[in-house]
């Protein structure tokens, strides 16, 4: 009964089946595993930050989720070292492949288009750098070049079209759009409570937090995993990310209530909202670096049970063990404390808070760092998966 149970998870994330027993997104979504994330929507400064930290001369290497690819690219946008970011359903990992073809092929305002507004300008010049079964995915199904390759997921649409109606039940389109664009703290948090946070929002979020409308848009079977303060868990993280983080120049924030990221002056996308991978500032070692970024389909504790010991220096595990057995999570703390050389850094997400650490190693050599992974939570600015357990090995 496990092992029916553990096939049944996998096979739903493997073959991306979130949202697939409603409205379809995109042609052909129903017969063959579907992107799900077109973006990571978790703030990848965090990631970067602590790989910053670990300081070595020798070429370091990183594992890493892929979802949508922003925080693997983001990484190799520190320093000098070797990324392989896996997942186990393969369309994610075609949509990352595209995305480092565009980085790899055009110049690099043309790359942030892609990413931004969308890849079917661009698909032609870049698509020959893709292996066969990649391209011919994307060949299949144009539609999701049509819009940018950070919003073409099931996920990203699903949130568009509730935003849909949240444009019409409980603020305008142009309302959240001045709400967003306001330029301090305090002026945002003024206009929250005063504004925003009316009786409309709450009624809204009761509604659409709840898990009979979730289960329309996304599918029962992904709705039965949650807990049951989802809600109130959601709904809190949502406030925080308006009312205690300045939204004027946050890229995440912008992404789940407008799908678009705040320009400047000149009308180009606001470099401070970009994830660290799409930031001019970034470009070169970027540039240096994506020779040496692998996507793979494959499982986390599957790749990582083939690598030598002592071998990784970064991880960044995403929320991989949200809403999984316990019996994987005990693999995975296995083969990090292995594979993590001496003073490696884990960073492990959650939508969820945890009441202890997450990752136990039977010998004891992965430390959960609690300081460190208080001042990540801070430093987070996105709407989700911004609970944070740091690890180091020791």
């Amino acid at each position: 009964m496990g092992d029916d149970s553990a096939q049944k998870e996998l096979e739903f994330w493997r073959d991306g089946k979130l949202g697939k027993s409603s409205v379809s997104i995109g042609a052909n979504a129903n017969s063959r595993p579907a992107v799900l994330f077109g973006q990571v929507r978790e703030d990848a400064e965090v990631e970067v930050s602590l790989f910053r930290s670990i300081k070595s001369k020798a070429k370091q290497n990183v594992f890493a989720i892929a979802s949508g690819g922003c925080t693997a690219l983001s990484l190799a946008t520190v320093k000098e070292c070797k990324i392989v970011a896996v997942d186990i359903n393969p369309a994610q990992i075609y949509l990352c492949l595209l995305k480092t073809a565009a980085l790899t092929r055009l110049n690099f305002g043309e790359a942030q288009l892609c990413m931004i507004q969308g890849a079917n300008p661009y698909f032609d010049r870049v698509s020959e750098l893709l292996p066969p079964e990649a391209r011919e995915y994307f060949q299949q199904d144009r539609a999701l070049l049509s819009q940018g390759l950070n919003n073409c997921g099931v996920t990203d649409q699903r949130i568009k079209q509730l935003m849909s109606l949240f444009y019409l039940s409980v603020h305008t389109k142009e309302q959240t759009r001045q709400f967003l664009s306001l330029p301090t703290l305090q002026s945002q948090q003024e206009q929250f409570h005063k504004m925003w946070k009316n009786w409309q929002w709450d009624f809204a979020l009761n509604v659409v937090l709840s898990k009979t409308f979730l289960s329309v848009g996304f599918g029962r079977e992904a709705i039965d995993k949650l807990p049951k303060n989802f809600s109130s868990i959601m709904k809190a993280r949502l406030e925080r990310a308006l009312s205690q983080v300045p939204v004027h120049d946050n890229g995440y924030v912008w992404q789940t209530f407008l799908a678009e990221y705040p320009r400047g002056v000149q009308g180009q996308a606001l470099e401070t909202a970009l994830p660290p991978y799409l930031q001019v500032k970034n470009q070169e070692q970027l540039k240096k670096n994506l020779s040496r970024v692998l996507f793979s389909v494959d499982d986390a504790v599957g790749w990582l049970e083939e690598q030598k010991d002592n071998s990784v220096d970064m991880f960044a595990l995403s929320n991989i063990l949200e809403l999984v057995k316990s019996d994987y999570g005990i693999k995975l703390a296995e083969q990090v404390s292995r594979t993590a050389r001496p003073g490696a850094l884990v960073c492990l997400r959650s939508i969820f808070p945890k009441d202890e650490p997450v990752l136990r190693d039977l010998n004891g050599r992965l430390k959960y760092m609690p300081e460190l992974s208080a001042e990540m939570e801070a430093k987070d600015r996105s709407c989700f998966c911004n609970f944070i357990q740091v690890y180091q090995k020791t």
